[in-house]
């Protein structure tokens, strides 16, 4: 099997862009933002698109992007409907960083709005995070993906 490279493009980046007074994540974030992936025509099975593949490429693995173009998540259908695999919904993941600032789309494990955890549950996770015994906030914890 051979592997095709996929080229990255930065669009709309000019040679003026200024980063002055932002922090290194503000930076790479804002260059990351302006990243695209463009498909070569040699690749098959593949969507790439804000719109649901038809019947005929239900077999492809679709990269979804919302109307303005940002990735949503990758998604195969089975069981009768597109089902994402990634970022996994609702899958804990460990994150170093502060508690009170997730990375976007995510939420801490025990925040209010997340229903697939049981209160107890989120008790039993805040004895994982550290500082341990803590309230919060916690510098290294399990957050859930809830969307960008």
């Amino acid at each position: 099997m051979s592997i095709t490279p996929i080229p990255l493009t930065i669009t709309g980046l000019s040679e003026e862009e200024c980063f002055e007074g932002s922090t290194f994540y503000e930076a790479i974030k804002a260059i990351l933002a302006k990243v695209r992936v463009l498909v070569p025509d040699s690749i098959t099975n593949v969507v790439v698109g804000n719109e649901e593949p038809n019947d005929s490429q239900r077999d492809y693995v679709w990269f979804r992007l919302d109307n303005a173009g940002n990735y949503v998540g990758t998604f195969l259908y089975t069981g009768g409907d597109w089902k994402q695999i990634d970022p996994v919904p609702q899958a804990l993941t460990w994150v170093y960083g502060d508690s009170t600032s997730p990375p976007d789309g995510y939420l801490p494990a025990n925040d209010a709005s997340i229903s697939v955890l049981t209160s107890g549950e989120k008790t039993a996770l805040e004895l994982l995070w550290y500082p341990s015994g803590a309230v919060g906030p916690w510098s290294i914890y399990q957050v859930v993906y809830v969307g960008f």
